[in-house]
């Protein structure tokens, strides 16, 4: 059954009011029709089960039935990805998406093919944010930033989020991605930040910058991986020896702000 998410605008009381895209999605799509039932998840996580009102491809209504939390995985992640040719940069947003990355910063490498095209990028990405989101039930994308042209410009970009431990794996690289992760580092304390290089590969003296920058060289393994593999394969082994730590953290920081 398809998942719904809604926006906080959407909800009066215990109704559902559902804006034209999402209606003509509902009825035209999915064929939906008064009385039928529907999953939806709210901004704080909830699941809402509810009945469809009224159905029309202009406004559609729901009333709520019952809600209840349900726990999901996002975690403080921010990727940098290239912008890739034949879609491959949508996929990188799908799964990073579906593995719980928080936030994602399309960026131009010195190699980079692709042209900048803010307005193009940022739509196409975000839809797709939103459409893995539905896929694998997560309450809200991650926040996908306009992408960046310029060195500096990420570098300041980066230090208005505070502490993290950067990473950058380029083939080069002797310290593998697992040794920056074990135990005793601060991996699972802060947040990570995790660069992936586009078609070309990273550069020496970019490599060097990124160094200069804070970030980490890291292996991910003696085989030269596509931009795509690296994405998905970096962030799932952050997810792997990293989740129980946040998760630690989280309920740490949850028990501090409890009243």
């Amino acid at each position: 059954m398809s998942l719904f998410l809604l926006e906080p605008e959407w909800i009066t009381g215990k109704t559902i009011t559902f804006p034209p895209d999402q209606s003509r999605h509902l009825v035209t799509v999915l064929r939906k029709a008064a009385g039928d039932s529907l999953r939806c998840r709210d901004r704080q996580g909830n699941l809402i089960l509810s009945e469809i009102l009224s159905a029309s491809p202009h406004e559609t209504t729901a009333l709520i039935l019952a809600a209840e939390p349900l726990s999901e995985d996002i975690h403080p992640v921010t990727m940098i990805i290239p912008l890739l040719k034949a879609q491959r940069s949508e996929l990188i947003v799908q799964k990073v998406t579906e593995l719980g990355c928080d936030t994602i910063i399309p960026f131009f490498f010195e190699r980079s093919v692709v042209r900048p095209n803010k307005d193009k990028h940022s739509l196409r990405l975000s839809r797709i944010a939103y459409e893995s989101c539905k896929q694998c039930e997560r309450s809200k994308p991650p926040v996908i930033h306009d992408e960046v042209t310029s060195f500096d410009a990420l570098v300041r970009l980066l230090d208005e989020s505070g502490p993290q431990l950067s990473l950058l794996p380029w083939e080069h690289a002797e310290l593998s991605l697992r040794s920056a992760l074990e135990p005793g580092t601060p991996a699972g304390d802060m947040r990570i930040c995790l660069a992936v290089g586009p078609e070309g590969g990273i550069a020496p003296e970019e490599a060097a910058r990124f160094s200069a920058a804070g970030f980490t060289l890291v292996s991910l393994g003696n085989n030269i991986l596509r931009s795509e593999t690296a994405a998905i394969a970096g962030l799932a082994s952050l997810v792997y020896a990293c989740r129980d730590r946040w998760h630690q953290r989280s309920s740490r920081n949850s028990s501090v702000h409890q009243p």
